[in-house]
């Protein structure tokens, strides 16, 4: 059993709790993902035309029957482990799908190479459809450069970056139609993976307008998010209380104060730990929401599913520039257009994904039955969980941190033998969570822990 406790001061800095091994900076190091070919996604999206979900499936250079085509294309052209289709579902008759008609999602599966690990998923994703002030135009303009090319972009040099890799993990990279109809891409994916009982573990990252940082952001009072300040900054949203908890499930989560450390509320903290490691990822700013006010985004539809999601998007939304007409006026260009796409920022966020992924479907699953033992009156802490599936576990470590604190502000490591371990601070007075290491330094999602008699 290793002792050392690591308590940092609370900051953004603690963060590297979650990817301190250098080992782990070695393996992780992202393929050169660049600028300039992130912003040649963008523009050749963009050139369709429009994208609406209910324009034409038929033109081969214009519509969203041509984009799928597109970027199928490109997925299979990275070769590789890449297996690429299209996923085809019914899309039910609503006020913005009338007609219904048929949703066609693009799908590249980078399969997972240990049979213990194979059927956790780790999803890289986006939705290609777009939109212009009519969400019911399906004939006008609509680049959608911004939203979402950007973020079809990301999943294309992600999937190229990773093609020839073998994770332990499936990493699936996933472009879904209809978000701009109401998130009914994702929705029927979603629905369709939470069928699949063999699942172990799903992870979504999801990305949306992440191309255009906007306006600069007043922050005052906020701490600094990096030393660097030229560093690129994205949001990441979390929900909080799960969507998908069952009344008995949020009266636990409220007896347990839990309501800040749900499973998507730990991926995000885990990602930010990932990206302290290395200055060229976008550094994520997490906000405890699950999405902008007024606004949605993929992710939704698997918290629904009960599936830890997040949500990636741009510094500041310009308003001007989304969900609107192309056209000048007042000698002010508006609308979606790829000229206000920045190319260093759009890679920086890709980067971030692409590292994430990575250590991510290369570690361990999330211990299962993580407790605290809540069957005495105790000064200390016992902590107990169960194995991870994994056989390349290589230590368990034990985290915790002050009930008003965003981030994990301790840890202790034991051997991956163990089963338990004894803390000296209080359980009334401390959240604790466990995750398993595996020998490369690539640390799994912390489990938060529950309260249990034995």
């Amino acid at each position: 059993m290793h002792g050392n406790v690591k308590r940092p001061s609370e900051s953004w800095a603690v963060f590297c709790l979650f990817a301190r091994d250098v080992r782990a900076v070695r393996l992780v190091m992202h393929t050169n993902i660049n600028a300039s070919e992130c912003v040649e996604y963008v523009e050749r999206l963009a050139a369709f035309g429009t994208r609406h979900t209910l324009s034409t499936t038929t033109d081969g250079k214009r519509g969203i029957g041509a984009a799928r085509l597109w970027l199928s294309e490109q997925l299979r052209a990275f070769g590789g482990n890449l297996r690429v289709e299209l996923e085809s579902h019914d899309a039910p008759v609503t006020a913005r799908t009338p007609s219904g008609g048929e949703l066609v999602n693009v799908v590249a599966t980078l399969p997972g190479r240990l049979a213990t690990a194979r059927h956790r998923r780790v999803y890289c994703m986006a939705h290609y459809d777009s939109m212009n002030a009519d969400i019911m135009n399906a004939l006008d303009d609509a680049p959608g450069a911004n939203d979402n090319a950007s973020g079809c972009g990301i999943v294309l040099a992600c999937a190229k970056a990773l093609a020839n890799t073998r994770p332990d993990a499936t990493i699936v990279f996933l472009l879904t139609a209809g978000e701009e109809q109401g998130l009914l891409g994702a929705r029927a994916h979603a629905q369709a993976l939470r069928a699949q009982s063999e699942l172990r573990e799903v992870i979504v990252l999801n990305n949306d307008t992440v191309g255009d940082p906007g306006p600069m952001l007043l922050r005052e009072g906020l701490p600094a998010l990096s030393d660097d300040p030229t560093r690129a900054v994205v949001r990441m949203f979390s929900e909080g209380l799960p969507k998908a908890a069952s009344g008995e499930s949020v009266a636990t989560i409220r007896t347990l104060g839990g309501e800040h450390d749900s499973p998507s509320r730990q991926l995000a903290r885990a990602i930010a730990g990932i990206a302290q490691q290395d200055a060229s990822v976008a550094m994520p700013w997490l906000i405890a929401r699950p999405d902008r006010f007024l606004r949605g985004g993929d992710h939704t539809p698997f918290n629904e599913c009960g599936f830890a999601a997040v949500r990636f998007t741009s510094l500041a939304e310009e308003y001007s520039r989304q969900h609107v007409h192309p056209q000048m006026r007042d000698g002010r260009l508006y609308g979606d257009v790829p000229s206000f796409v920045q190319g260093e920022y759009l890679a920086a966020v890709a980067r971030l994904n692409c590292k994430a992924l990575r250590v991510l479907a290369n570690a361990p699953s999330s211990p299962a039955n993580a407790r605290i033992v809540a069957a005495g009156m105790e000064q200390d802490t016992l902590v107990r969980w169960d194995s991870a599936a994994e056989e390349d576990v290589a230590r368990y470590e034990v985290l915790w941190r002050d009930t008003t604190s965003n981030v994990w502000q301790a840890s202790r490591s034991v051997d991956a033998d163990v089963r338990e371990l004894r803390v000296g601070v209080s359980k009334d007075n401390a959240y604790f969570a466990v995750r398993a290491v595996d020998a490369d330094g690539n640390a799994s999602v912390p489990a938060f822990c529950v309260a249990a008699n034995a």
